[in-house]
């Protein structure tokens, strides 16, 4: 649950729909170099800023949730988009705290990797980073499962079924891999200074994905 870095949420000069709905968004025409390129809306184009989160989403993690009733949210659905309603980040009501998260054991967490692109080299957010995991068949060469999340290019944590579903039953080599990396960034759009995510997110995310399978 982490808040989001945006200079204009944390400034208390500047127009902010998640600070203050129905106020604006100064992010999409002033300084955007950090902001989100998948996830975002006309009413807000801030990123998640966390890390932790994003490796949750690859594993298919579950929020235990506690108030007058007890919950169980898949993490993937705990994040909410912006829309037209950026002040509504997640699905934790008043009243409500988390007790605890449940990640399925899985053989993709044997060969998993958290990969974090950024400006410098500690005390940094990333300007994109990759969480991915994968199961190889008997043959060590054909994938049966991956799990794949990118983070600091959304505005929430995001989930790339397109890349996983192209690899699932191939034997990959680099090549492949960075093939299927493309769609990391489908339906993308940026704005005046963040199209550099675009075409850092692949190469990342295929990086993470040869770190696993063992591919120079």
């Amino acid at each position: 649950m982490q808040r989001t870095r945006c200079t204009y949420f944390r400034g208390a000069y500047s127009n902010c729909n998640k600070r203050n709905p129905g106020s604006g968004c100064a992010a999409v025409e002033r300084v955007n170099r950090n902001h989100a390129v998948l996830g975002s809306s006309d009413a807000c184009i801030v990123i998640y800023p966390g890390d932790f989160a994003v490796s949750l989403v690859a594993l298919d993690a579950t929020v235990l949730i506690r108030g007058s009733v007890e919950r169980r949210v898949p993490i993937d659905e705990f994040y909410l988009l912006p829309g037209q309603t950026p002040n509504l980040e997640h699905q934790l009501s008043p009243g409500e705290m988390i007790v605890g998260i449940e990640v399925p054991r899985v053989p993709a967490l044997k060969r998993s990797h958290y990969l974090k692109a950024r400006d410098r080299a500690s005390y940094e957010f990333a300007a994109a980073s990759a969480a991915v995991g994968i199961e190889f068949e008997p043959d060590g060469k054909t994938v049966r499962d991956v799990r794949i999340a990118v983070g600091g290019i959304a505005t929430k944590p995001w989930r790339l079924r397109a890349v996983e579903g192209a690899l699932k039953g191939k034997p990959i080599d680099e090549a492949t891999l960075r093939t299927a990396a493309a769609a990391a960034v489908d339906g993308s759009k940026s704005s005046r200074h963040n199209a550099f995510k675009i075409e850092l997110t692949p190469k990342v995310v295929a990086r993470a994905l040869m770190t696993v399978g063992d591919i120079a």
